[in-house]
């Protein structure tokens, strides 16, 4: 038979407001705490990408049917990408003012100018 032992509480180091023993684990309060928080978690995580990945592609179906050709110097190809002239990463939006229409192989060629190449090194 296993030793009778404190509850380990609801998580993040807290201790179980209520002080029961139990066999193992956490008492059914705090079971339940512990699930609705791990589960919350999870949901806004999965949500929030989901938003914003369905955000992105209506500001970009939207922005292409304004723009349908390339906007790169001389280039008449269909456009099949937006580009953000600054990028998100460096405070940029997804504001029509930063986004441009480029074909595939001008996009490529500017992501691949802009992106830091890191290139791996040969093994001898």
């Amino acid at each position: 038979m296993r030793a009778m032992t404190l509850c380990n509480g609801p998580g993040e180091e807290r201790p179980c407001p209520t002080g029961e023993i139990v066999r193992r684990g956490r008492c059914p309060a705090c079971e339940r705490a512990w699930k609705d928080k791990v589960n919350l978690r999870y949901r806004k995580a999965t949500t929030n990408v989901r938003q914003t990945d369905r955000h992105w592609r209506m500001i970009r179906a939207r922005f292409l049917a304004e723009h349908d050709t390339c906007e790169h110097e001389g280039c008449e190809m269909p456009a099949t990408d937006v580009h953000h002239k600054l990028d998100r990463a460096e405070g940029g939006d997804s504001s029509f003012g930063n986004l441009e229409a480029l074909c595939k192989s001008h996009h490529s060629k500017v992501t691949a100018e802009r992106q830091a190449r890191v290139v791996p090194a040969r093994r001898r």
